[in-house]
């Protein structure tokens, strides 16, 4: 038998009650409407609900469900939140909540709610999945009725993938990433000119090398090789960058004296003496303030380079691409639109930059010069201050002045934004999983669920007697270990690492810094420990005018089909390709010994693509997908086969 829960409740608080001793001169009301158990007013049928005091028996049954369903008694005056779609479908797409108002003691309808309907040919999301028109376009892409034909890549004709192939969040067909490893945690201390390298396995400092002049060293990023590039930042001067080595065999023996290079914080060789230090060069001029650090996805044929290093000049508002081995200067980009402060790289090698005025800028180094996209970021806080970037592009956004955490997902053109509660001052963010960690400067953290955006809690960093104060940075290692750098707190006046548990939420060692490490960007290289398959390769049968048989092993009964063109929905990746192919049989089982013809090659010819075969049989498309690089695989939503069906006898 099913006990409704206000009679569980009343019954359980009755047992309370006698057990203590048969009386109780407490008054229980959970509902605030002056009645329940031992209450001057008298008890209450249904303690959650102040609208319900007696007569819980005749209620119906929906209102002992849901209290706030139509109908069912209310507070006059009162309004709630309603939405009666599934869970997950608010905000997503055309749905949207509404509010309910209380009308005559009983609760109204949800009438202005939108709530998930089938999805139409409308570029906009009906059904409310994060995808507008899937299923329902034409072959040709869009809602053109008049083309007619197959389309591949929906739930019907699905892409076929393999340990070479994967799928988006939201379906497009791209190559399979490739895990990279890396357990070093580089931090640069701008208080004493050097930088610490801590490993993270075992929590411990194992070299600290010099930086020449005394420019602050502010911004860090990881290259593929492992290696850590340092930018110092001169407000006046000139700015420079170094590169450390990931390893010992990486170093260079520049005397053939054997290897002179640290062994840890308390062993700093002089600077231009630690052969681990690779390069060290002058960045832009005078005054042009170097302030933003990221590595690209470039790989040379050998596959030993490890990315080209872009420079953001906030004094000069330009963006220096420099070469990742010599450290040459490759190309100069101006920006008149945007201050660059932090940067980083999606997997599709676009460049996203932000400007702490409020912008986000977005550069697709694929062509030359440049494309440059500015966004106006909609957030009442304009004190941008860091940036990361998950698996599939979306960014996550933090604010030196903000109390705030925001998603942008440029594929969806879609933000979120959730407010941090009383915390002030989001500064660094990186992700784990799908998952975000932010800092804040005094001394604690937030972790940021995703699905729906929401700050799941907030941890202090204080532990061992040690009390992190300007917390600046965050970031995860590829063992799924946390790392979190505060200027302040460490001994004798020091900076201090934190490694943070995220499954037991709890501190694990904290670590003493150099002197006011201040940095921000990549510390550890989680924003490149990822990288495309260099290719994979699918097919896809139209069988055209044909009809299907009852039996999917049977040929298809025939019907003349005169095929027209292959269309594409399609993402360029940087420096990548997809070739595409089609061969024609006038039986299925005769195309294995078909030849394939190339139609073209994206992104250096444009769709459509002609399709010359003879009329009737049926049509195999093959997609060779191809990277280049680290990052930057295409991205392909839809193939469309055209045709034309001949008309009635």
């Amino acid at each position: 038998m099913c006990v409704p829960a206000y009679a569980l409740r009343f019954f359980l608080l009755s047992l309370i009650v006698a057990l203590a001793g048969g009386c109780s001169d407490e008054c229980i009301d959970e509902d605030g409407d002056g009645r329940g158990m031992g209450c001057d007013d008298g008890p209450d049928c249904d303690d959650e609900n102040p609208a319900i005091r007696e007569g819980c028996d005749s209620l119906p049954p929906v209102c002992l469900e849901d209290a706030l369903a139509e109908g069912c008694p209310c507070l006059a005056g009162s309004s709630r939140g309603c939405y009666d779609g599934p869970e997950g479908t608010d905000g997503v797409g055309v749905c949207r909540s509404a509010s309910k108002s209380c009308l005559s003691g009983t609760w109204g309808a949800c009438d202005a709610a939108v709530t998930p309907r089938f999805e139409q040919c409308n570029r906009v999301d009906d059904d409310c999945d994060g995808i507008a028109d899937e299923g329902v376009q034409s072959p040709c892409g869009g809602c053109n009725a008049d083309c007619v034909g197959g389309v591949w890549g929906t739930d019907i004709a699905p892409f076929e993938l393999d340990a070479d192939l994967d799928l988006t969040v939201i379906g497009e067909l791209t190559l399979t990433r490739t895990e990279l490893q890396s357990v070093a945690v580089w931090v640069p201390n701008s208080g004493d000119q050097t930088v610490s390298k801590i490993d993270a396995e075992q929590a411990a400092e194992v070299a600290r090398y010099p930086i020449a002049g005394d420019a602050p060293a502010e911004r860090l990023a990881v290259d593929y090789n492992g290696d850590a590039w340092v930018l110092t930042s001169a407000l006046e001067g000139r700015s420079s960058l170094l590169k450390l080595a990931a390893t010992e065999d990486r170093c260079i023996d520049r005397d053939g004296n054997g290897l002179a290079t640290s062994s840890g914080p308390e062993d700093v060789l002089p600077a231009g003496a630690d052969e681990c230090v690779l390069l060290e060069l002058p960045v832009g001029d005078d005054g042009d303030y170097a302030r933003s650090l990221s590595v690209d996805g470039t790989a040379a044929p050998d596959g030993e380079l490890g990315g080209h290093v872009w420079v953001g000049l906030a004094g000069a508002q330009r963006l220096l691409e420099l070469d990742g081995e010599t450290g040459e200067l490759l190309r100069e980009v101006a920006l008149p639109e945007l201050t660059p402060h932090a940067s980083v790289f999606d997997p599709w090698g676009a460049l996203w930059i932000v400007d702490r005025d409020g912008k986000l800028g977005r550069v697709n180094p694929a062509v030359d010069p440049p494309e440059i996209d500015v966004i106006e970021v909609p957030l009442r806080c304009y004190e941008l201050e860091s940036i990361a970037s998950d698996d599939q592009g979306v960014l996550t956004l933090t604010g030196f002045a903000c109390e705030n955490v925001t998603l942008f997902d440029p594929a969806l053109e879609s933000w979120e934004q959730v407010e941090t509660d009383g915390v002030l001052t989001t500064r660094g963010v990186t992700l784990l999983g799908r998952e975000a960690w932010v800092t804040h400067t005094a001394g604690s953290i937030s972790r940021v669920t995703r699905d729906p955006l929401a700050i799941a809690g907030t941890f202090p960093l204080a532990s061992d007697d040690l009390a992190p104060l300007e917390s600046i940075e965050a970031a995860a290692d590829s063992l799924g270990q946390l790392w979190f750098v505060s200027s302040m707190g460490g001994p004798d006046g020091t900076g201090l690492l934190t490694r943070f548990d995220a499954d037991s939420e709890q501190v694990t060692a904290q670590i003493p810094l150099g002197r006011l490490p201040r940095p921000l960007g990549d510390l550890t290289g989680t924003r490149r420990q990822a990288q495309f398959v260099p290719e994979g390769r699918t097919t896809h049968r139209f069988d055209g005018c044909s009809e299907p048989t009852l039996d999917p092993d049977e040929e298809p009964i025939a019907r003349p089909t005169d095929w027209k063109r292959v269309h594409l929905i399609w993402a360029a990746g940087v420096e990548s390709e997809v070739l595409v192919e089609a061969r024609h049989a006038q039986e299925a089982g005769a195309l294995r010994d078909a030849d394939w013809v190339l139609l073209g090659t994206l992104p250096r010819d444009d769709p459509p693509f002609d399709v010359d075969f003879e009329t009737g049989g049926v049509v195999e498309i093959r997609l060779t997908l191809r990277a280049h690089g680290y990052l930057g695989a295409p991205r392909i939503s839809q193939v469309g086969l055209e045709w034309q069906c001949p008309g009635p006898d």
